[in-house]
């Protein structure tokens, strides 16, 4: 069973609801379990009648508001995806990233990761993120390199001038030259260095930039 248009991402689903397992059930209790198996079978209608009804939206806040964070990503993931065909998962998700609860916000910019909604409201996201507290605004800046998202590096500069944090600076210009440059200078003698799998570490004596560039444009 899948849903699929061109342009979007492909949605497939196995005829034995195996979903339903992609968390460790043994930690949770019957009342979170339930509501969970009740959000994969809305998933599951969903893609075969493509179409809301009264409760979609209901059992994804359900599972989204949760202290569970694994429930909470494997739900969002799932919403990530579908927002794609479905407008009005879209508003739930700009509803969420203004959440009043710094939790969910964070929960949010957390989950830009193998799923991510469309690229307006993706950027909208993170563009929040850069105005919220310390740590969202820190997994946002994650994000944003992660995503290769090179259009902010004007945004971020203009964040590095009215930034007075000693800390945060460094954040942003971690950011930007990891998005200019794929490696960013530490004062530590080391070098950050982006690459397929997130980050890596080095020594700057042991930094070989012949090797870099050539995986840089592989």
């Amino acid at each position: 069973m899948n849903i699929k248009e061109k342009g979007k991402p492909t949605i497939f689903l196995w005829e034995d609801y195996r979903e339903k397992n992609s968390i460790a059930r043994k930690k949770y209790n019957e009342e979170t379990l339930a509501n969970y198996d009740k959000l994969i079978n809305e998933v599951y209608r969903l893609v075969k009648e493509q179409k809301i009804d009264s409760e979609t939206r209901m059992l994804f806040e359900q599972n989204l508001l949760v202290k569970h964070q694994e429930v909470f990503f494997s739900s969002c993931d799932w919403l990530f995806q579908l927002s794609h065909y479905f407008e009005e998962l879209n508003q739930l998700i700009y509803n969420l990233a203004k959440h009043k609860s710094t939790n969910i916000r964070l929960r949010i910019v957390q989950n830009l990761m193998s799923c991510q909604p469309n690229n307006d409201l993706t950027n909208f996201i993170l563009s929040e993120s850069l105005n919220d507290t310390k740590n969202i605004k820190t997994f946002g800046l994650l994000r944003i390199v992660g995503l290769k998202k090179t259009e902010f590096i004007p945004t971020l500069k203009e964040h590095l001038k009215n930034e007075q944090s000693y800390e945060e600076r460094i954040e942003l210009e971690r950011s930007i030259a990891l998005l200019e440059k794929g490696y960013f200078n530490e004062e530590n003698g080391h070098l950050t260095i982006k690459n397929e799998n997130g980050y890596s570490f080095e020594r700057i004596e042991n930094f070989n930039p012949i090797k870099f560039i050539k995986k840089l444009f592989h």
